[in-house]
């Protein structure tokens, strides 16, 4: 769909990331590596190549309930915020606060980050950050779930 997207995938599962990179076409142009969460902007490539992450180089980083395994929440959505260009889009699918949200995150030891920290680690920054409710067109999903948007505001000179 987007033929000159170039897209960067990181887990901190290395098995996980060769599997990824066994399933996707040949001559595909992404770009697979390891990264911890508490340091998302260093990644190493599955050929072992280390990549620092620049400032203003992603226009959506997309994180799946996974901000609650860093070391310091607020620091990764911060480090993530500034890897944004202006006008980018964090789309983050956090686990969310009901019963079942809660159980699920015990579960597997996930630190649930709520939307009000959030909000208050990005308040001198301008980003633009709002909460959605996911349809229950995807259950079970929308049980555990909530979609929060942070959106960098577009810079004017």
């Amino acid at each position: 769909m987007f033929p000159a997207a170039s897209v960067l995938f990181t887990d901190i599962n290395k098995d996980m990331l060769l599997k990824l990179d066994a399933s996707l076409p040949l001559g595909h142009s992404c770009s697979i590596g390891v990264s911890d969460l508490s340091l998302p902007d260093h990644v190493t490539l599955l050929d072992g190549k280390k990549l620092v992450i620049e400032r203003h180089t992603y226009d959506i980083i997309n994180a799946s309930a996974n901000m609650g395994y860093s070391l310091d929440p607020e620091k990764t959505i911060a480090i993530l915020y500034g890897a944004l260009k202006p006008g980018g889009v964090i789309l983050n699918l956090e686990m969310n606060c009901s019963v079942w949200g809660r159980i699920v995150s015990w579960v597997y030891g996930y630190r649930i980050l709520q939307f009000n920290q959030i909000c208050i680690s990005l308040a001198s920054t301008g980003a633009k950050v709002s909460k959605r409710r996911i349809s229950f067109r995807y259950f079970p999903l929308n049980l555990t779930r909530e979609c929060i948007l942070i959106e960098k505001p577009v810079q004017h000179s």
